[in-house]
């Protein structure tokens, strides 16, 4: 029996990284429930790869090697993209291909490519630009760069043989603060910044426009994390999930910003577990990512690795979420197996509770399992079920055992623990 099922099937997404990364409007074909990107069974972590994120020197043979180790994967489109996706395709024949395109801006050399009318303003009439990558935000409202994105995903689907699209950026960030240099975008139609339900509408008809506009499998980056999934008033990503097969969740309990020792509020953390549990529940395809991408040691690598699976499966029913967890912008670090990735934790036979009362653990029973995180700034005492069990890192354990602040584990019990077992304690 696996830790937690690294499927056969590879299911990758093809796609160009380059900008970085709510009720209202209306879904224009499917809902959630018919997503054909919906992670296979059986099984629980249904791992995916976001390989547009990193430097494209790796070969078709490469990538062709990681193939079966994924459920969904992103690539970079490049002269060797369709290479790489027969490539792929050779090494897994149920492989699905979803080529990138960005539906909310410009790339940062294409500042006088369109027509001046089709670029988003500020109140002061300049063009709004992305502080981290320098990209220009577009007026996701103009029905014009609407077709343009729309054609942009026809031509890369044609130019590759992908088999659909993955729309980047259909999102609110664009009206945070500090998101952009200079004032906020400004909504054509008001004459005033754009609210949140607003544009939240605008980048959904966005996803309308590609998917009626151009057959096969979709997907777009939107969802961001579960307090934009929560937010309040319309001005929730989680209604982008009705427009496309899957939404991606690109910040799931972290920043790629942060260093590598800043952890999620609690509260912060409690949403992202939540936003899996309701996403799952209401069968909403989402593929949730954490991204560490900071200097750190092997150490705090493999206790971010143990926080974020572990808090993956106190949410997950294994139906309609995808995982990622990437220590590095690398290659490498999108691909390379860990000894975490398969764990034998069987059926869930309930939801995650609270061990304890309101100071306890976070923690989730299993057929053949346990799993508790520690998302609090102090140590905390869990209480094993009945027997002996083996941790993530190899110790057997009973009874009572600490688990410092921020940390987390999964024991299953030692007659099906395997003997792979990894160095460093999750309560390091």
């Amino acid at each position: 029996m696996e830790w937690v099922r690294r499927a056969s099937a590879a299911v990758l997404c093809l796609a160009i990284a380059s900008a970085g990364t709510g009720f209202g409007s209306t879904a224009s074909a499917a809902l959630p429930a018919d997503s054909v990107l919906r992670p296979p069974d059986p099984g629980l972590v249904h791992r995916w790869a976001a390989f547009n994120q990193v430097p494209p020197n790796f070969s078709p043979a490469q990538a062709a090697a990681a193939a079966p180790s994924f459920d969904l994967a992103t690539v970079k489109l490049k002269p060797s993209t369709p290479a790489v996706i027969a490539a792929m395709r050779s090494a897994n024949p149920q492989l699905k291909v979803l080529v990138y395109h960005n539906g909310a801006f410009a790339q940062k050399n294409e500042g006088t490519k369109y027509p001046a009318a089709w670029y988003a303003r500020d109140a002061n009439g300049n063009k709004v630009v992305q502080t981290v990558f320098g990209n220009y935000l577009m007026d996701v409202s103009h029905p014009e760069w609407v077709a343009e994105v729309v054609r942009q995903c026809r031509a890369a689907k044609a130019s590759t043989g992908a088999d659909g699209c993955y729309t980047d950026m259909l999102m609110t960030a664009p009206l945070f603060e500090n998101y952009a240099n200079g004032g906020k975008p400004i909504n054509p139609a008001t004459g005033q910044v754009w609210t949140f339900p607003d544009f939240q509408v605008a980048v959904e008809r966005i996803a309308d426009a590609v998917r009626n506009g151009v057959p096969g499998p979709y997907g777009a980056n939107g969802v961001a994390r579960g307090k934009r999934w929560f937010a309040s008033a319309g001005a929730s990503s989680k209604t982008l999930t009705n427009h496309v097969d899957v939404a991606h969740s690109e910040i799931w309990l972290r920043d790629r910003g942060l260093s590598a020792s800043q952890w999620p509020s609690q509260a912060d953390w409690k949403l992202d577990v939540d936003m899996v549990v309701n996403a799952e529940a209401e069968g909403r395809v989402v593929m949730v990512e954490t991204k560490l991408w900071q200097s750190a040691s092997p150490a705090l690598v493999d206790r971010w690795r143990a926080f974020a699976l572990a808090s993956f499966l106190l949410g997950t029913e294994g139906r309609s979420t995808w995982f990622l967890f990437t220590p590095a912008q690398t290659f490498a670090g999108m691909t390379v197996a860990h000894p975490w990735d398969d764990v034998p934790v069987g059926a869930p036979l309930g939801p995650y509770s609270r061990q304890g009362g309101s100071a306890g653990p976070y923690v989730r029973t299993f057929a053949a399992g346990f799993v508790a995180v520690n998302p609090g700034g102090s140590t905390v005492t869990v209480s094993l079920p009945a027997g002996t069990w083996r941790s993530l890192q190899g110790q057997s354990q009973s009874g009572s055992v600490p688990l410092l602040a921020r940390t987390a584990s999964i024991w299953v019990p030692v007659a099906a623990a395997t003997t792979e077992a990894h160095a460093t304690p999750a309560t390091t």
